[in-house]
């Protein structure tokens, strides 16, 4: 599937590029750029150098992935004026041959030439990586790598070729991505003229996370989309064709464009979802032209009607004062509905993100409520756990010593005494295992140690970690056939001291021991490491530096060297 999606995505940028009389013809493996965060599930790549080869270069270190027919003349005449001599009418079908080569070199793991010699002489082989693939691949390869120039498939024909259509899905969520662009452009004016004015601010960060709701709706693979997979988005999501029409004339047919792609148009239907704090920063900057800190409607009005002049100064004003009112009496660094607007009331005239942010600040509340929540119920329960703990390892230590002991020659005497203080604490131990400290009282562990109930824990709770673990470890049985081998020790027959075997008795204690040891050193463990997450949790951050500088990297105003501060008086804080 990544295999289709990366030829897929090739084969769209050459026939793209063809339609704008665009080509390549200077190919390598490295002219196809994947984002560097979506390597193992590309949704997207990029092919870089269009237009470039005889314009800006002349030629490059590898030519592994050029067509013969430009190796051939590249030889010929060497690498200035080389092209000319490539006739017009194959000049598109070297890009089918380059396409050709990528494609083989995904499937096949390796380029079908490792030299340029072999790559001139037209041969090339498939290796038994293809029997991997879809028989239906090597269809396409054949076609793209045809010896015959005017036999080869070209770019546009590739991309509908029966093995990109039947292997290649298009990605889920077309029906609530028509549904955001659609509420968009049947906005009012100032808000989708606001979009298209913070579309200029975004960067490559921002493009990733648009382009994967852009690639929802482009079915055909061109980068671009038309009114009918619009139309096709509309049915979807359940809304009418006319729903289509608007979209498509807000985004294509106002800017006298045929099709809708992703940086000129479509990035200003989401423009406001994924901007974050810096790049509103700079487009607030961009609009305060005398560093007052604040925006008039008029400096709003004037950078919007350049780009739709059928805006007025009213309209402006209006959004402005939906945007005061939005703030709640608690903004105290919000004045009255002066229309002077400062970078705070700024942010409010994008209510999608005023919304986005709050859902991130509630989230992190709700974060901040649940760990207090836990760090509590670790506080509570922390002295019960090391008074249990205590106890159990002061009752293992006795045993050791007890077994001691009993194989002690010098304790003949009292080997039977040892033997049976011996007794009482491998039952003191026991009754120890049974009681795990944490919420559940002693009988309802019981049940759930005859129920088997919790064997399937996953996540040990912060207050019942201990009795999780009795529960998945089954503590009641932990020491059982040791407190089997001690009785059987205790009765061995005989009077007097040869009535204990004494060295049965003894494996018997420490095997006990061995296995309380490595509990208590997993309990502790766990102690540790949700100790460690209180800590951190609860450990007060260090307050960020006020800014001292804009992001115009202009020097402080009002707020002397120490900080810098707002029209209002107000220290900065970062965005």
């Amino acid at each position: 599937m990544d295999i289709v999606q990366i030829a897929r995505e090739c084969a769209a940028a050459i026939a793209f590029a063809a339609s704008m009389n665009l080509l390549h013809l200077s190919w390598t493996l490295s002219h196809v750029l994947l984002p560097a965060s979506r390597l193992k599930k590309p949704i997207l790549c990029k092919v870089f150098g269009f237009g470039l080869m005889g314009v800006i270069i002349n030629d490059t270190n590898d030519h592994i992935c050029w067509a013969p027919e430009c190796i051939e003349r590249y030889h010929q005449t060497g690498p200035n004026g080389f092209l000319q001599k490539v006739e017009q009418s194959l000049k598109p079908m070297c890009d089918s041959w380059s396409l050709g080569t990528i494609v083989y070199s995904l499937v096949c793991h390796r380029p079908p030439a490792v030299s340029e010699a072999q790559a001139q002489s037209k041969k090339w082989a498939f290796t038994l990586a293809i029997d991997d693939v879809d028989p239906e691949a090597k269809s396409l390869i054949e076609g793209l790598l045809d010896a015959h120039p005017e036999k080869r498939l070209t770019a546009s024909r590739a991309l509908r070729h029966e093995w990109v259509r039947r292997r290649w899905r298009p990605p889920a969520g077309a029906a609530q991505v028509f549904t955001k662009i659609e509420e968009f452009c049947r906005a009012p004016l100032a808000k989708r003229l606001f979009g298209r004015f913070l579309a200029r601010f975004l960067d490559a960060g921002h493009y990733l996370q648009i382009a994967e709701s852009f690639g929802a709706l482009d079915n055909q693979g061109t980068g671009t989309l038309n009114l009918k997979e619009l139309q096709l988005a509309a049915k979807r999501a359940g809304s009418s064709p006319e729903a289509a029409d608007v979209v498509f004339h807000w985004l294509a047919a106002a800017h006298n464009v045929k099709d809708v792609s992703l940086f000129r148009t479509f990035a200003e239907t989401m423009a406001e979802e994924v901007i974050d704090g810096r790049a509103l920063r700079h487009a607030f900057e961009s609009l305060d032209d005398d560093g007052s800190e604040q925006v008039t409607p008029q400096e709003l009005y004037d950078e919007l009607v350049e780009l739709d002049n059928r805006i007025t100064i009213a309209d402006v004003v209006k959004h402005v004062e939906a945007a005061e009112l939005e703030l709640g009496e608690d903004d105290e660094d919000i004045g009255t509905q002066d229309h002077a607007i400062d970078y705070n009331e700024f942010m409010q005239l994008f209510p999608v993100r005023v919304q986005r942010m709050r859902l991130l600040k509630d989230r992190l509340q709700n974060c901040d409520d649940t760990s207090k929540e836990l760090c509590r119920l670790l506080a509570d329960s922390t002295p019960a756990i090391e008074r249990w703990l205590r106890n159990i390892e002061t009752t293992t230590l006795t045993i050791q010593d007890l077994a001691s002991k009993v194989v002690d020659p010098r304790h003949v005497d009292t080997m039977q005494e040892a033997a049976k203080a011996l007794k009482k604490q491998f039952a003191k131990l026991d009754e120890g295992l049974k009681a795990a400290p944490g919420p559940a009282d002693p009988q309802e562990m019981m049940v759930k140690y005859r129920t088997g109930k919790g064997k399937s824990l996953k996540v040990f709770g912060y207050s019942s970690f201990v009795q999780d673990m009795a529960l998945i470890d089954n503590w009641p049985m932990l020491i059982a056939s040791e407190g089997r081998n001690m009785k059987m020790a205790l009765s061995a027959g005989g009077t007097g001291s040869d009535s204990i075997d004494k060295w049965k008795l003894h494996e018997a204690a420490e095997q006990a021991a061995n296995k309380i040891h490595k509990l208590l050193a997993k309990v502790r463990l766990q102690l540790e490491e949700y100790t460690s997450f209180s800590e951190v949790v609860t450990a007060p951050e260090a307050l960020m530096a006020g800014a001292n500088l804009s992001g115009r990297g202009l020097p402080p105003r009002m707020g002397g060297d120490e900080e810098m501060t707002t029209s209002r008086g107000k220290p900065w804080r970062m965005a």
